[in-house]
């Protein structure tokens, strides 16, 4: 018989206790089954006594209800011990179920004194091993892999959150845009791999000078975005600043004598009139293209943008 079949043999009295009119509820099938056999022996009994077994039946009353009662009790206490016994599949079920809606791990004992422990002590581990694996495919899926930062859409993702502390919080936060000069003639000059060292010592520049607290990623190509937690217009552009500085005194080995500079814009945010980052992303962009148009190596204020937008009206 193969595997296969002989589970399905397995099966057989579940599948009829399965189609029984009872409800999703597999405790109450068991309370069936229970109760059928606990009241085996009173009514082999009773038949007897009623076929006109060796016994009178005027004689056998007080047997009779001995063993009713006695088999009464019995069925209670029995009930009781399997919903008891019942626990460790009942607790599984719960956890799978809660992981399943909202990823809590299972606080299940890891023991295998017996099946049940058993299962309870597979459903932690496997729960925790699928948790591991869940988010080692997260951060891979919201980092960028060149640099270790986040990734467009993981800055995007990261964001929402801590938008949402600094509304609790109601403190302020700015975003930086960073833009490496000149990146396709570095490329173009010294080949893509020293563009990806490039970018690579950009990054680590960008993180290290923002520190703990920061949330940096990589947008896409050259692009690096910096999201400030508690930081004001003026501390951006003084976070900005060091990171521009830090920059252009980086030297890249694969790219001799070559100077690396970059450019950046910056806004504050209103977190109570913003949901998202949308409109600090355009405002940030246009200071970063002044900064371009005005020779590069430079941050400018999205402020000062602004202003300028409309005296030239």
């Amino acid at each position: 018989m193969s595997a296969s079949a002989a589970a399905r043999d397995d099966l057989t009295f579940y599948d009829i206790l399965r189609r029984l009119p009872l409800g999703r509820s597999y405790v109450l099938r068991l309370f069936l089954v229970c109760f059928v056999g606990t009241h085996v022996p009173l009514v082999a009994f009773t038949v007897t006594v009623l076929l006109g077994g060796a016994v009178p039946l005027e004689q056998s009353a007080p047997a009779l209800i001995t063993l009713l009662v006695a088999t009464l009790v019995g069925t209670g206490m029995t009930l009781v011990a399997v919903r008891a016994a019942l626990a460790p599949i009942v607790r599984s079920i719960g956890a799978l179920r809660a992981y399943n809606t909202a990823r809590i791990l299972p606080d299940l004992p890891l023991r295998d004194d017996d099946e049940a422990s058993e299962l309870m002590a597979t459903v932690r581990i496997v729960c925790e091993r699928l948790e591991v694996e869940l988010r080692r495919r997260e951060h891979q899926a919201s980092t960028d892999a060149l640099t270790g930062l986040a990734n467009r859409m993981g800055f995007f993702d990261g964001s929402v959150r801590i938008l949402n502390a600094a509304r609790r919080a109601g403190t302020e936060t700015a975003l930086v845009l960073f833009d490496i000069d000149r990146f396709k003639s570095i490329n173009d000059t010294f080949g893509h791999p020293a563009g990806d060292a490039v970018i690579a010592a950009v990054a680590g520049i960008i993180a290290d000078v923002a520190g703990e607290g920061a949330f940096a990623g990589r947008l896409g190509g050259e692009e690096f975005a910096l999201l400030l937690p508690c930081t004001d217009a003026a501390a951006a552009r003084d976070v900005a600043e060091r990171v521009r500085a830090a920059v252009a005194r980086l030297e890249v080995e694969a790219c001799p004598g070559r100077a690396i500079t970059i450019s950046g814009g910056f806004t504050a945010l209103d977190v109570f009139r913003e949901p998202g980052l949308d409109g600090a992303i355009e405002r940030a962009d246009r200071a970063l293209y002044a900064a371009k148009e005005g020779g590069r190596d430079r941050i400018v204020d999205a402020v000062e943008t602004g202003r300028r937008a409309l005296a030239a009206l």
